[in-house]
Order: structure tokens, then sequence, then C-alpha cells
């Protein structure tokens, strides 16, 4: 059956962006296929592998001609507890960029939401929803206790 991949278009050498998110995902990022390469296009050279996230296949092509993301699209990252929060958030947004309600982004531009895995019910009350909206990095304990 077919499914849907996301495909990114960044602005980097292919090798620094799959260590990059290689290193962040530690042991859920698994490379699949071989690197295509392509040196005969208008906009130079032009790399494309897969990797997969976290059980999410994305293709990633990696040129110089590059548009650049938007809040438009993310990706929810759900997390088991607050010290995977913290992992990711920090990874993110270590040479990336924080945002607000758990959304960053990471060095490449790239939009992540990362968010308990219960985040549903977390935010299930007005008040615990107004909480949620004040922060930056989410706060399980805090979105609790505004519960």
């Amino acid at each position: 059956m077919s499914k849907i991949t996301p495909f990114l278009w960044i602005d980097a050498p292919v090798e620094e962006v799959k260590n990059y998110y290689k290193l962040i995902f530690r042991n859920e990022a698994k490379l699949s296929g071989a690197t295509e390469s392509f040196d005969d296009t208008p906009g130079g050279r032009v790399d494309v592998f897969s990797i997969t996230l976290k059980d999410q296949e994305f293709r990633i092509m990696c040129t110089r001609t590059h548009g650049t993301f938007s809040d438009s699209v993310s990706f929810e990252l759900p997390c088991k507890d607050q010290a995977e929060i913290d992992y990711y958030w920090n990874e993110f947004t270590d040479e990336g960029k924080e945002s607000q309600c758990g959304w960053c982004r990471d060095k490449y531009g790239v939009r992540w939401q990362v968010v308990p895995g219960n985040m549903s019910k977390l935010v299930d009350t007005p008040e615990a929803l107004q909480a949620m909206l004040s922060m930056k990095k989410l706060i399980i304990a805090d979105l609790e206790a505004a519960s």
C-alpha cells in the first residue's frame, strides 16, 4: 500500500544533514538505501537520501537552491515524559529557535512540535489550554497542575 512520505529540501551538505538527525534521534534514526547524487542539475549538485526517524520515513534533498520552511508545516513529536521533551527541545533549539506551545525550529528551519504523548488529555480544560498557550517548551507538571 502506498503511503505519504514527507520530502524536505534542505540547504546544507548531505553528510552534515544525515549526521545531525542521526545524532539527535540516536538509535531511532535509520538510513535506508544509498544516497542518490546528481551533479548536472541547473542549481548544482543535488543529494537525496531516505531516513526513518521514530518510525516515520522522510526523504531529504540537500542542495543550495532552497526555499524556506514556514510554520504552515510542522512535525509533531510525541514524547513519553518530561526528560524526553527536554532532550528534543534542547537539541532542536541549540542551533535553532524556540517558539510557542511546544513548537520550535531546528537549525535547518524544520518546524517541530515537541509535545507530551498524552497532549490532548493534558489540555482538555480551558485552564490547561491557557497554561499551554503561555509556554514555549511544554512542562508536563505545569499542564497537569492547571487541569
